[in-house]
């Protein structure tokens, strides 16, 4: 997120690209290992564990998919339309660096 507002888009429209790019790659880690939990549901040993990395998984996925954006958008005081929001990006592409003198 903080890369596309340096880069000049919107507060708003760059948390909700950002959720959008991240939802795939978030949701199919989280999807590969509930599956590859179902089978530890029938075994009387592990069913509790298997519960409980479920139960976290979803949570964290959640967390990271809908708490921690929706805080950020209040924290920088994102709106819909504002265009206030944005910092103009340099004009060089934030591509300037300091470079030490050519030598004589």
């Amino acid at each position: 997120m903080d890369l596309q507002v340096r880069q000049g888009k919107p507060t708003y429209d760059a948390v909700l690209d950002s959720g959008v790019s991240r939802l795939r790659p978030v949701a199919m880690a989280a999807a590969t290992t509930v599956l590859g939990m179902i089978p530890l549901f029938t075994d009387a040993f592990y069913v509790a564990m298997a519960v409980t990395i479920v139960g976290g998984l979803l949570v964290a996925t959640v967390l990271t998919m809908i708490v921690v954006p929706t805080f950020y958008a209040i924290f920088f005081k994102a709106k819909k339309g504002d265009d206030r929001n944005t910092t103009p990006a340099p004009a060089d592409g934030g591509a300037s660096t300091t470079a030490p003198p050519a030598p004589a």
